[in-house]
């Protein structure tokens, strides 16, 4: 396995959320759908990368597409060192990242489990239930990649409707992942 330069390792493993979320989401939303139950994936430019500090994510609350904000959620932390070379040391970093999916009410029959049928904000629980998980299959599934993310594993989730005043129920769908990559620092060079 290579090593990627500690100055990069961060956005290098955002970069690839967003992209194994753009290539596989819309399949594994399919997946864990139920019949009648409104899904649909975030268009291509809904994922933001510097989460809610996104100049662009404002707009996720006026927008009808579901949208993705990926961001940094603490500190790395650098771990075991091994050796890189005589001017490479290699690190193993870990760090979390929270990534959020927000999603509107879309219009949809009425929808029925277990003889009961859902008023909206269960409807929209359901939605963001269904969210999370095909997120977490994804991820699991096609995020681990070379260079950009060595493993990744889930701390924590939440599925919840989201009530804003003057809005109508929104949902959200969260995780916090901690990334494992191997770094590159530069070490011992003598001063000119």
């Amino acid at each position: 396995m290579a090593h990627i330069p500690v100055e990069t390792s961060c956005r290098v493993a955002i970069d690839r959320i967003i992209t194994a979320l753009r290539s596989q989401y819309p399949t594994e939303l399919t997946a864990v759908t139920d019949s009648g139950l409104v899904l649909p994936a975030p268009p291509d430019d809904g994922y933001f990368s510097n989460g809610p500090d996104d100049p662009e994510a404002d707009n996720v609350l006026f927008n009808a597409d579901p949208a993705v904000l990926v961001w940094p959620a603490g500190p790395r932390v650098m771990g075991t060192i091994s050796s890189g070379g005589p001017t490479t040391r290699a690190q193993v970093s870990t760090f979390e990242l929270d990534v959020l999916i927000m999603f509107r009410q879309a219009l949809h029959a009425p929808f029925t489990t277990n003889g009961h049928q859902l008023s909206e904000p269960e409807y929209m629980m359901l939605r963001a239930e269904r969210y999370a998980g095909a997120m977490i299959r994804t991820l699991y599934r096609y995020a681990p990649e070379g260079d950009a993310i060595h493993d990744i594993e889930l701390v924590a989730d939440e599925a919840l409707p989201l009530f804003l005043e003057d809005r109508p129920v929104m949902g959200i769908a969260s995780a916090r992942w901690r990334i494992i990559q191997k770094v590159a620092i530069p070490q011992k060079a003598p001063l000119p």
